[in-house]
């Protein structure tokens, strides 16, 4: 071997090392980054505030003209994982001498981590065979806590017809779909809180003028029920504010996804 062969393979050497060196320093960087954010996105403290009482306990009985009756046809949850991401599921009908017949569905989850998916009533109305009209967004004000930022649609069956309005809520923000959802449950993430959540649907049989009647039923619901009903239903944050706080006093905005 000449010494200019010698000098080559010598030099080939070092390059080989220096970019195996390079590449297990970028391998090593990142599963130190996986690792951190890991760590970050680990929760590590529950959102306080909400009471454990029994959805049956808490929830008012009279709510503006309704008073709460006993049965009612609900559409509930088929699939099991929507079904076991709740503590507790409480249907209720309310009846009014005038007005529609309103049907209350809450399913409250204590505590919510990972990209836990709140069940959303498009699906279980579509497994049960309904067709899914006219999806928009209500806002339903509640001073001086944040406006309850909700959905409405029309459900649309051979032998049935009805008007539903709902909203979820995670920890004190309300994302009115799956994208917004998960955008809060990874925000709650990076700050190592673990959330609860809660969907609350009000329906009624027929179309027309129901939906007016849906989001006064919604307001008197919240505006009527003691601290650790409105806390469940609002979230504990909000809740305080509309109890003995002002506007400045709020819980941070959520994010706008619309």
């Amino acid at each position: 071997m000449t010494t200019l062969d010698a000098k080559a393979l010598e030099t080939d050497s070092r390059l080989g090392t220096g970019l195996l060196s390079r590449r297990m320093l970028l391998i090593g960087a990142g599963s130190a980054a996986t690792a951190a954010l890991a760590g970050v996105m680990t929760p590590r403290r529950y959102e306080p505030g909400v009471s454990r009482a029994r959805l049956a306990d808490v929830i008012p009985q009279t709510v503006g003209p309704w008073t709460m009756e006993t049965g009612g046809a609900f559409i509930l949850p088929e699939d099991k994982a929507a079904s076991t991401a709740y503590d507790q599921v409480f249907t209720r009908s309310f009846t009014a001498p005038t007005g529609p017949d309103i049907m209350l569905l809450i399913a409250h989850g204590a505590a919510l981590s990972g990209l836990m998916r709140v069940h959303r009533p498009e699906t279980c109305y579509v497994s049960s065979g309904f067709d899914i009209r006219g999806l928009h967004s209500l806002d339903i004000a509640v001073p001086p806590a944040p406006a309850i930022a909700a959905q409405t649609f029309l459900g649309v069956r051979d032998d049935r017809v009805e008007s539903v309005l709902y909203w979820t809520r995670i920890a004190g923000f309300f994302p009115r779909d799956l994208t917004a959802q998960r955008l809060v449950m990874l925000r709650l993430g990076l700050e190592g809180v673990i959330p609860d959540g809660v969907l609350v649907r009000i329906s009624a049989l027929g179309a027309g003028e129901t939906t007016s009647a849906l989001k006064q039923f919604a307001g008197d619901l919240v505006r009527q029920s003691g601290p650790a009903a409105r806390a469940l239903l609002i979230g504990p944050q909000n809740a305080r504010l509309s109890i003995d706080e002002g506007p400045q006093a709020a819980h941070p905005s959520p994010p706008s996804y619309d």
